[in-house]
């Protein structure tokens, strides 16, 4: 099967749906092309239709995206949607940092036109359960392909890759933020943080990538410490000079509700134990007090915070646990044959019925072609 994923989007969520996607399909036999560049020029690009398969990523809603849906469909091949962010409902946009920017039928406009690409394709994949429901009242045909960790990270969380921190007095809590947009997921956790460094007057708090933090932790001055964002592949090392790593996501808001566990992911591969808040995707990934810690209230950030902070042989366990877990069940080669599998059943239950009218425009097309 040749794929063609075209990406209309960047950064993590583009490493994660794209080259991951890209690197399972072909550990199952596939011929894959990634398309990272101008989405709006490649998918102009007819040659897009001599691939079985074209998965759009974040591709806004056009009529140029309509007609070359059409025109796949004639020629046979199946177009799929991908998201990994709740980024199709339109009444969600004052719940989304990104959407602030613009002005709220901008806003609004833009969410509604991934609705429409999203309406417009054959299928849908997402990383996540919460997406997939809300995905199934836009277009019928949607599974979760979840989000893993591809080969080049696994090499590059070797022990042998990176130094470990020296042990020093004290415990140091980590937070990674890859984007501007988590300030309200980290509140849910800001009160906690505040009450252990009070409690524990050695722990520090490190903090990597934009974030604006509380007012109410400034007292405690040099003991938070902040690294500006830093290359991806900085990660793995960055995760291992901390003891501990916190995801916590905002409660209450869907967008935020529907995010993928891939905190846990990445600090797992370097044996840092998390501490998450327990929304579906964390919950699925994470066996609670085995692999890691969940957390659903405030009082429960803040026992299992203290909890983890004073009890080293609980990190360790917990650190080894999920560095254990995201080898064998969350990488690209551990999960290429669920997942491709679940990828063909969908692309078998979508093709289109060949219909009387179908046939004769397919037989056009592909006479078209051979002129050409």
């Amino acid at each position: 099967m040749r794929v063609a994923i075209v990406s209309a989007s960047g950064g993590g969520s583009r490493r994660y749906r794209c080259d991951h996607r890209a690197e399972m399909l072909e550990l199952g036999g596939a011929r894959v092309e990634v398309y990272p560049d101008s989405y709006r020029r490649t998918i102009l690009d007819r040659g897009l239709l001599d691939y079985d398969c074209v998965i759009l990523h974040r591709a806004p809603g056009s009529r140029q995206l309509e007609r070359f849906v059409q025109e796949a469909r004639v020629a046979g091949t199946a177009v799929l949607y991908d998201t990994d962010d709740l980024v199709f409902e339109p009444d969600l946009a004052a719940r989304i940092s990104w959407t602030a920017k613009f002005p709220e039928e901008v806003g609004r406009g833009k969410l509604a036109s991934r609705r429409r690409a999203m309406a417009a394709c054959t299928g849908v994949t997402v990383s996540t359960e919460p997406l997939r429901r809300a995905a199934s009242a836009v277009n019928p045909h949607v599974i979760v392909l979840p989000n893993v960790v591809d080969a080049a990270m696994v090499a590059a969380a070797s022990p042998d890759a990176w130094p470990r921190r020296e042990p020093a007095e004290g415990v140091v809590i980590g937070y990674f933020s890859g984007t501007a947009s988590h300030d309200d997921d980290f509140r849910e956790a800001t009160a906690a943080v505040g009450d252990v460094l009070e409690a524990c007057p050695t722990a520090r708090l490190l903090v990597v990538g934009p974030l604006t933090l509380d007012p109410v932790l400034a007292r405690f001055g040099p003991r938070i410490e902040r690294i500006e964002r830093r290359p991806f592949a900085e990660l793995p090392r960055l995760i291992g000079l901390v003891d501990l790593a916190l995801a916590p996501i905002e409660r209450g808001n869907p967008f935020a509700e529907a995010k993928s566990g891939i905190k846990y992911l990445e600090a797992g591969l370097v044996g840092v134990p998390v501490l998450a808040s327990a929304t579906s995707d964390f919950a699925r990934i994470i066996r609670d007090r085995e692999t890691g810690l969940l957390a659903n209230t405030h009082e429960e950030w803040h026992t299992r915070l203290l909890e983890l902070v004073h009890d080293s042989a609980l990190r360790a366990s917990l650190g080894r646990a999920a560095w254990d877990d995201v080898r064998a069940c969350h990488t690209t080669s551990a999960r290429a044959g669920t997942d491709n599998a679940e990828l063909a059943g969908l692309l078998s239950a979508t093709r289109a019925r060949l219909t009387p009218g179908l046939l004769l425009a397919r037989a056009r097309w592909r006479l078209r072609k051979a002129r050409y």
